[in-house]
């Protein structure tokens, strides 16, 4: 075996580092232009416990009961980025509003555009249809608030919408007059207009505890990869009974599983 050696010229070592050490300076952390913009997308990835999940697969949970689910929806509204130094930005309520469908996979990817460039580390956002756009005009529920276009996500018969929307089958579940095991979660109810009534509005806050946060520039889209785990539907703050609590809607056991959808999402890591 043999070893060639080559004498190299000092000044293209010279060279070289310097192209080294410019290649290896992150320019995105350089400060942003004054009122740049740029676009941040946000990623619902959804998981039973830590393993994938799939329509219509069969689940089993600690206490024994198997399940699957034929329908995950819910809403995402109201969004605010946090950055480190406290101060936030609100995305402007009218691109605040997306109806996330598990069977639909690009509605699991939502975009943010005209985002101020700055480093975002935290993330807010609603689960549910806020009370006064609930009750606004319906010229101005458009898109997927749309009555007509949302996937039955709205009670027409209690003129409200339906925020979250789970819906399946498992074996602790009474039959139904079909034969069939089924259980269905239409959770909803904004607190009432004129009275009081249930409020499952939930506020999700999230911030990232490691690395950097989300670079927004003109020419660069970095992507919050949020975790969502579908099983602390019914086992989260507190055990939700298939049996006994096969059917909920718009009744006070709502609030249980309400409280318990706040569990599912995880800022697991971002895209730069």
């Amino acid at each position: 075996m043999y070893t060639l050696y080559k004498r190299v010229s000092p000044y293209l070592v010279a060279l070289s580092m310097a192209f080294f050490f410019l290649s290896c300076t992150n320019t995105d952390n350089l400060e942003p232009e004054p009122n740049e913009v740029g676009s941040l997308s946000i990623e619902f990835e959804h998981l039973v416990g830590g393993s994938p999940f799939d329509l219509d697969n069969e689940y089993q949970r600690a206490n024994g009961e198997t399940f699957s689910v034929s329908t995950l929806n819910y809403y995402v509204s109201n969004i605010i980025l946090s950055k480190e130094d406290g101060s936030t930005f609100v995305v402007p309520q009218e691109k605040s509003y997306f109806l996330i469908r598990n069977h639909t996979p690009e509605t699991c990817l939502i975009t943010l555009d005209s985002i101020p460039a700055d480093t975002y580390t935290g993330i807010a956002f609603t689960i549910g249809v806020d009370s006064l756009r609930s009750v606004s005009d319906i010229s101005k529920r458009t898109g997927v608030l749309d009555p007509a276009q949302n996937e039955g996500m709205y009670w027409t018969w209690n003129s409200g919408y339906i925020f979250f929307m789970m819906e399946g089958i498992s074996s602790e579940a009474p039959e139904d007059p079909t034969g069939t095991r089924a259980f269905r979660f239409h959770i909803g109810g904004f607190g009432g207009y004129e009275s009081a009534t249930l409020n499952n509005l939930k506020d999700i806050n999230l911030s990232i505890h490691h690395g950097e946060g989300a670079i927004v520039r003109k020419e660069k889209q970095p992507k919050i990869h949020l975790i969502v785990d579908v099983l602390k539907v019914l086992d989260g703050l507190e055990d939700v009974s298939l049996e006994e609590n096969a059917t909920v809607m718009f009744n006070p056991y709502s609030s249980v599983i309400a409280e318990n959808y706040t569990q599912l999402f995880t800022l697991d890591h971002i895209h730069n």
